[in-house]
């Protein structure tokens, strides 16, 4: 009788464990969720909550052949390097995760990647455009392209959509972004023979004449923008910031200079579009996002995120949306982790390093040997009415 008693125990303890739950897959997210950037963390972690639903509401992620549990760790980094520090080495050492996603912009993500190749932990930065994020750190990865490539993708569009043989250069020198996207431009313009072979255009008949810089106590530009307005250039550039644009593009329209502007990022908020007003109609910018993309799963992630936030998503949001989205596609396309957590997270850096032509919200994306993304950027043109239309894709 005790031997049956027996039998049957072990048998219902076999069972028990066949049918037991899977252990979840951790994911930290190092976000600035209070703080001067949390308007950047909030709108980020809209885009996990989001994405959370969907996996809770199928009741986790697919894994081999059968689903597991998603477990979202959010660390708040309050926007401060030392927290970003300490919030990365918890989430990778006392809470064993699988992988990272954030911190989001480079003065956090460069450090912190440093300690997540240390420990061998994958780490994706949605918004991180410094290269010494990814540089010989083989377990990091970004998702938004690198400074230089706004100055390129705005050369390519002065030249493919506004025919310029002639091109102007406003930027801040002691800004490293405003510095890199400018010089870019300038190289491009004046030797991009692939635009040469798609246009019919000769690079050796462009010229940027005027290459203007400004220092960070300046406020007036007026030397500068005399010498733009004289060289008559075909087009301008301007890589600066959303609290710069609109005085200076009052003061370079108020001096006679109506060919169009293109910009860089830092115009992609409407407030901006606002401000500068009819001074910014027909101008372009260049854009990691743009919430008017307007299929596929652009268009799906813009409707679902509008319809639960009231809003439609911004860059922040859609980059953040990616990087997760590539995480947890290379995680369901693993085996199933086992108990070697540290052998695990070189199997899901490996997956992130294959993967190609990844069809995000922002594009696609495939990663290089750097673990930098070779994607398209979005051409944002401003119409009629100070409103924003997406333009076109300006693509490596």
């Amino acid at each position: 009788m005790k031997r049956i008693i027996l039998i049957l125990a072990v048998l219902a303890m076999a069972g028990r464990f066949a049918y037991s739950e899977p252990a979840a897959v951790s994911v930290g997210f190092n976000l600035p969720l209070t703080g001067e950037l949390s308007v950047y963390g909030q709108k980020a972690k809209r885009s996990i909550l989001l994405l959370k639903q969907r996996i809770e509401k199928q009741g986790g992620i697919h894994i081999g052949e059968r689903l597991y549990p998603f477990n979202f760790i959010f660390a708040d980094n309050c926007g401060v390097i030392e927290t970003a520090l300490t919030e990365t080495l918890e989430l990778a050492t006392r809470k064993r995760i699988a992988a990272m996603i954030g911190p989001l912009a480079s003065e956090r993500a460069i450090p912190a990647g440093k300690i997540c190749n240390t420990y061998e932990t994958p780490m994706i930065a949605p918004l991180c455009t410094n290269p010494m994020t990814t540089k010989n750190r083989p377990y990091i990865f970004r998702t938004a392209f690198l400074d230089k490539f706004q100055g390129i993708a705005a050369a390519k569009l002065s030249v493919s959509e506004i025919g310029a043989q002639t091109a102007a250069v406003l930027y801040g020198e002691a800004d490293a972004y405003s510095r890199e996207a400018a010089n870019a431009f300038k190289n491009a313009f004046e030797t991009d023979a692939e635009t040469d072979a798609k246009t019919d255009a000769k690079a050796e008949k462009r010229k940027v004449t005027a290459f203007e810089s400004f220092g960070p106590k300046e406020k007036e530009y007026w030397v500068q923008i005399e010498s733009i307005v004289a060289s008559k250039a075909d087009v301008l550039f301007l890589p600066l910031f959303s609290d710069q644009i609109p005085d200076i593009m009052r003061r370079i329209r108020r001096h006679g200079f109506e060919q169009p502007v293109i910009g860089g990022e830092g115009w992609a908020k409407p407030d901006t579009i606002r401000r500068c007003g009819d001074d910014c109609v027909n101008c372009y910018y260049i854009d990691q996002f743009n919430g008017d993309e307007r299929s596929g799963n652009a268009r799906e992630f813009v409707v679902s995120f509008r319809d639960e936030y009231g809003h439609r998503p911004d860059t922040a949001s859609a980059l953040t949306w990616d990087s997760a989205v590539m995480l947890i596609n290379a995680i369901g396309a693993l085996d199933p982790p086992g108990d070697d957590i540290r052998e695990y997270r070189r199997r899901i850096r490996d997956g992130l390093a294959g993967i190609e032509n990844f069809e995000g919200v922002s594009g696609k994306t495939t990663f290089d040997a750097q673990g930098d993304p070779q994607k398209c950027a979005s051409a944002v043109k401003i119409i009629p009415g100070v409103k924003t239309i997406f333009h076109d894709f300006i693509c490596p």
